[in-house]
């Protein structure tokens, strides 16, 4: 088996940036860095658990899918924000941002040319 290449553990490690980023719900009233709805709760585990396997297991069509789920998700989250759905109450922007983040990083992991060295 080949060593996981360097954009293998940036998939892991912005895979763990997703649930670690839950964190934030519980310092929610001392610092308002990220609001993620309730419902946002399963995404970020969900999909952060799908990025860390594809890293992992050297994967790149997951850890595509991963970054392909969090941009749908960010999307979801603006249009169900706008239409204030109940589905993004104790939300913001800053969901959506992170959301973005972390679909756009795992895209140019996934994307991006094998490292041939280890």
């Amino acid at each position: 088996m080949s060593a996981r290449t360097a954009a293998d553990r940036a998939a892991v490690w912005l895979g763990v940036a997703s649930p670690a980023s839950l964190i934030f719900l519980v310092l929610k009233r001392e610092l308002h860095f990220v609001l993620i709805p309730q419902a946002g709760i399963a995404v970020a585990i969900v999909l952060g658990l799908l990025a860390i396997a594809g890293g992992w297991l050297r994967v790149r069509a997951v850890v595509l899918l991963a970054g392909a789920g969090f941009l749908a998700a960010a999307i979801a989250q603006v249009v169900l924000q706008t239409n204030g759905s109940s589905l993004a109450t104790n939300s913001n922007g800053s969901t959506f941002g992170l959301w973005l983040g972390l679909g756009f990083g795992l895209l140019a992991v996934a994307l991006t040319r094998a490292d041939p060295t280890p």
